[in-house]
């Protein structure tokens, strides 16, 4: 399983968070999720679609769309956990 670095604010409902993920391009983007969907207060799941080991990141998959639209981005390899 794999887990991107997140910053998790509060939801619309009590068990229900908002989290945001930062991309390369340096932009955030933001995704409503159940609160117990996050790990460790920080760490949400995705799947990887693509190591670019040259330039050091990776291309994920969000657990769903986000607000902006996206289902991928970019984001540095420092920001995954695998486990």
């Amino acid at each position: 399983m794999a887990y991107v670095e997140c910053t998790v604010n509060e939801g619309l409902r009590p068990l229900e968070a908002t989290v945001s993920v930062m991309g390369t391009d340096g932009r955030r983007r933001f995704l409503r999720v159940e609160r117990d969907f996050v790990r460790n207060d920080h760490l949400l799941p995705v799947g990887i679609v693509h190591k670019d080991l040259n330039a050091k990141r990776s291309l994920i998959e969000l657990p769903h769309e986000s607000d902006s639209g996206e289902n991928r981005v970019w984001v540095k390899q420092e920001q995954i956990q695998e486990n």
